[in-house]
């Protein structure tokens, strides 16, 4: 599937208020933060977030890899 850049930019504000929506309701919330292995703190909301974000991209582009933190 090969997207113009208005395509593509549109696709990333859509991820971005899927992002915020997410961000705004946990911040009602204390956060519940883990340690990773590399002794850096990562919380539920970071990982629901990217969960989320990782759905949405492969749903639009299945044949794309994802690279997250």
């Amino acid at each position: 599937m090969t997207d113009n850049a208005e395509t593509l930019l549109r696709f990333s504000e859509k991820l971005a208020d899927i992002a915020r929506a997410l961000l705004l309701e946990a911040a009602q919330d204390a956060p519940s933060i883990e340690f990773k292995q590399d002794a850096s703190f990562v919380t539920a909301t970071d990982r629901a977030v990217e969960a989320r974000l990782r759905e949405k991209i492969r749903a639009a582009y299945p044949g794309h890899g994802i690279v997250g933190e």
